[in-house]
């Protein structure tokens, strides 16, 4: 690997290797044996493979004198699949809903050009923000014409702990008719899945298709059902005091579910 450019250098690597179907060489699975649940071994050694792959990778970079001058970034992009042996315990949900357990991840950035280091950031960021950052970062321009891009520049909030300038989050926007929102409701990825806003602390959901909570089998003695039927048709959460999505606060607070409709701008359209 060389890299003699003065400019930033850039490499983006989907690491798809946790994901459908589950299977591992059996070398790794038997790495697992203590494991008890098939599924969870071999998700196990799944992650041990990407574990290694990225080893593989930042010690490429240190080989060739880049790692330091890398900023590493690793991030997911949604919830896991129980039946897959993605479990996202104690957060409701899986993949494929809108509730914390399939829409919340997870990300760590190292590198030195970061001004504070070892800490944690609970600021609202989205995946969108990483190309106007990154853009940013390596001395480019966003092109903002002739629409402009959905992300922020949230170098800061990463780098120095400033506030995100993010201040909601439209998860999802797929409303229509009761007649027509039971279509597939069986499947993991439903064809209707209702839609979601996060506006600061607090988290809409309209007729989204139900879900509970799942545990991992070692902390649960048998598998729970893979999908609660039948829809949310209205709920509220603060994310901040009750991540878990357990407390409806729609009954309570609805003029901050009016407000939050009106940041939707479809009210019109809203059951």
């Amino acid at each position: 690997m060389e890299h003699n450019s003065s400019r930033p250098l850039f490499l983006y690597l989907p690491f798809q290797n946790v994901h459908g179907p589950v299977q591992a060489p059996q070398k790794y699975i038997d790495k697992y044996s203590f494991i008890e649940n098939k599924t969870r071994r071999t998700y196990a050694a799944m992650l041990d493979i990407v574990d290694e792959a990225i080893g593989n990778v930042t010690r490429s970079l240190e080989k060739a004198g880049l790692w330091d001058n890398t900023l590493f970034i690793f991030t997911t992009d949604n919830g896991g699949r129980p039946k897959s042996g993605g479990y996202n315990w104690p957060l409701r949900g899986q993949k494929g809903s809108l509730l914390e357990g399939g829409v919340r991840g997870v990300a760590f950035v190292h590198g030195p050009m970061l001004k504070k280091t070892g800490v944690k950031s609970k600021e609202l960021l989205h995946s969108t923000d990483w190309y106007p950052t990154l853009i940013n970062l390596a001395g480019g321009k966003v092109d903002n014409n002739p629409v402009p891009v959905d992300g922020f520049d949230v170098w800061e909030t990463i780098s120095t702990g400033k506030p995100s300038p993010r201040t909601e989050i439209l998860l999802n926007i797929d409303l229509a008719p009761k007649e027509k929102r039971y279509r597939g409701m069986e499947s993991i990825h439903p064809y209707y899945q209702g839609a979601a806003i996060r506006v600061a602390d607090m988290k809409l959901l309209v007729s989204c298709p139900n879900s509970t909570w799942f545990k991992p089998p070692e902390l649960y003695n048998k598998e729970m059902n893979s999908q609660v039927k039948g829809f949310i048709e209205v709920a509220l959460y603060n994310i901040t005091a009750d991540p878990t999505e357990h407390n409806d606060l729609s009954q309570k607070l609805p003029d901050v579910v009016q407000n939050c409709k009106r940041d939707w701008s479809f009210t019109n359209v809203a059951p």
